[in-house]
């Protein structure tokens, strides 16, 4: 991760490593950020609200994270909004879910220790 400012118009760049070393930048903004309630982000805008060139290898998407109480737990919630049919299932090709999958495991495990 390089930048968090979880506020509208904040920026959002987090550098996503793979197994074998390879890396991805995803550059955006924040649209909404409410407290351990919920935040939302796109890669459609670069921080100062500058439209995003389309990048030939990663679609435009918006991700909907919501978060609540559970009984002393968490739930937390991630949706991800495709602008296509196409965009989400090349997200579905790179490893989206499974990506997903572990930064879950990263975070509970990051919570324990907490």
């Amino acid at each position: 991760m390089k930048t968090l400012e979880p506020r509208p118009g904040g920026a959002s760049h987090i550098v996503m490593r793979g197994p074998n070393g390879e890396e991805s930048d995803g550059v955006g903004v924040f649209l909404e950020a409410a407290p351990e309630q919920r935040l939302v982000f796109t890669n459609a805008f670069a921080p100062g609200w500058i439209p995003s060139a389309q990048p030939a290898v990663v679609p435009f998407m918006t991700t909907i994270v919501e978060m609540s109480d559970e009984g002393g737990k968490t739930r937390h919630v991630v949706r991800a909004l495709h602008w296509t049919e196409e965009a989400r299932k090349l997200h579905e090709e790179m490893g989206f879910h499974e990506g997903w999958r572990q930064t879950t495991g990263q975070l509970e495990a990051l919570a324990r220790t907490l």
